[in-house]
């Protein structure tokens, strides 16, 4: 069990006691010079406080987005970029479940971030990183040290073997910290670099095999590997919102509700899967003429998609069951199946690209027909794993049907009605005490009144959505009520 994200209250730091935190910490401008020279321009600053390291990255020119727990930090590090005239992205949340998509950040920087939760809770976020963070991007993060007083001489709460509960009075107060020594941030990181590096060797493989075979098969397989590209950042959004969702869920151990999600995330999957496959059986010459004009690349490349299509099929569930994996602190098996995975690939590779054990010499084909194969185990590896272990239990009526009830959707929409008012009460009360500004306060009461919206629009689709007749399906008889 995983002990509450909690953040610290910015509202007890004053800026003009605490210059601190208008000053980077030293090691930022290294990090500013090293990943500016090396091009990563796209930086998220997790954690970002009141933004000192924001103001340092957007002043040189990155493209910046500020993420932190505290929507209090957020709006003192809006208020400050914005009287220099910087605009960043912001985002409030828990870093267990991030809100960006897959492989979307350069460059990453978590100092003393990821220790304010617990180990289950580091895991997760470790896990977190290394899914937003792109193939050869650079993360930068600190953790606390068993080896510091702190760990060894105060008497805070225990809450497992690696974290204590802060119960020193201040902004920290009840906040987690965790600490580590090097044999732990060897179990926290070995998953991320190998699967990392297993990543990258896939790729280098297949460019080194089809290399040898000829250039022309080379490229055409590079532009054709677009179309499974463009599919990914479909399934990335899907996955994505779900890791979001699942992790709130989980926390409140509502486990039918999970099981709501993946049967949502893999009915959505399958239809892209569909979609992606159609088009690569049926017009598979088309899609290489986005990427080029040569013909005989388009004739290579239509090859590869005919056969590389039925892949699309397998990779969109096994995505959707990996994502559970990570949630459900599963991430090691995720990655232990993906490292198998990739071997084999590589392996079958070698034999029907250059036809290997008598098989023949395929060249493209053979590398496609190699996808669909390392494509399918992986999904049968990961569902037999589920099934075995009793993560999420798929169940065949929640995906045959949306798990709807016109009653929920009208708790859900009190719900949200109680939290809006609850939420203004509380900013009377941030106003009151001169911690929020008019303008700020206005914004955010506009953003209340259409979180209210949302909720009574969505109530209105759940009212027409019963009124057309889409019933729950009868569990015994397994038929539909009338209406």
């Amino acid at each position: 069990m995983m002990v509450e994200s909690k953040g610290w209250q910015w509202e007890m730091v004053k800026e003009d006691e605490n210059s601190i935190w208008k000053n980077p910490c030293i090691e930022s401008y290294y990090l500013l010079n090293r990943w500016k020279m090396a091009g990563k321009m796209d930086f998220l600053d997790l954690g970002c406080g009141l933004g000192r390291h924001s103001m340092l990255f957007g002043r040189n020119g990155f493209h910046v987005r500020c993420f932190d727990i505290s929507r209090e930090a957020l709006a003192r590090t809006r208020a400050w970029a914005e009287s220099e005239g910087l605009a960043f992205d912001y985002a409030d949340g828990d870093m267990l479940a991030l809100p960006y998509e897959k492989e979307s950040a350069d460059c990453i920087l978590c100092r003393n971030v990821i220790s304010h939760t617990d180990t289950n809770g580091v895991k997760r976020a470790v896990s977190e990183i290394g899914r937003v963070l792109k193939t050869g991007g650079e993360c930068y993060l600190t953790l606390g040290s068993k080896a510091t007083w702190q760990e060894r001489h105060r008497e805070w709460p225990q809450v497992d073997e690696n974290t204590r509960l802060c119960m020193d009075e201040g902004p920290e107060y009840e906040v987690p910290h965790f600490y580590a020594d090097y044999a732990l941030v060897k179990e926290l990181m070995i998953p991320i670099t190998l699967q990392t590096l297993m990543l990258n060797a896939v790729s280098f493989g297949d460019t080194l095999m089809l290399g040898l075979v000829s250039q022309e098969s080379l490229a055409a397989v590079s532009l054709a590997s677009q179309v499974s590209f463009v599919m990914s950042l479909f399934i990335s959004t899907l996955t994505g919102g779900a890791t979001v969702l699942s992790a709130q869920y989980i926390g409140k151990k509502d486990m039918d509700t999970v099981e709501g999600v993946l049967a949502l995330i893999l009915r959505d999957a399958l239809l892209v899967s569909l979609i992606f496959f159609g088009l690569a059986e049926c017009c598979p010459q088309l899609l290489m003429r986005v990427f080029t004009g040569e013909a005989e690349m388009i004739g290579i490349g239509a090859e590869y998609l005919r056969i590389a299509g039925v892949s699309y099929l397998f990779s969109g569930f096994s995505q959707c069951f990996l994502c559970m994996l990570k949630v459900n602190d599963r991430a090691k098996t995720g990655t232990f199946i993906t490292t198998g995975v990739v071997f084999l690939d590589l392996f079958l590779n070698a034999i029907f690209i250059f036809g290997l054990f008598g098989f023949p010499a395929m060249g493209a084909r053979g590398a496609a027909l190699t996808t669909v194969l390392s494509k399918g185990v992986e999904l049968i590896a990961v569902a037999a794993y589920f099934r075995a272990a009793g993560v999420v239990r798929v169940k065949g009526r929640k995906l045959l049907r949306p798990d709807f009830s016109l009653e929920q959707a009208s708790a859900l929409e009190q719900e949200i009605d109680d939290i809006t008012e609850r939420f203004r009460k509380n900013q009377i009360e941030r106003m009151r005490k001169g911690n929020c500004n008019v303008e700020a306060s206005i914004l955010y009461s506009e953003m209340l009144t259409d979180f209210e919206r949302i909720g009574d629009h969505m109530l209105n689709i759940a009212q027409a959505y019963d009124a057309i007749g889409w019933q729950a399906v009868d569990g015994k008889t397994g038929e539909a009520a009338a209406v």
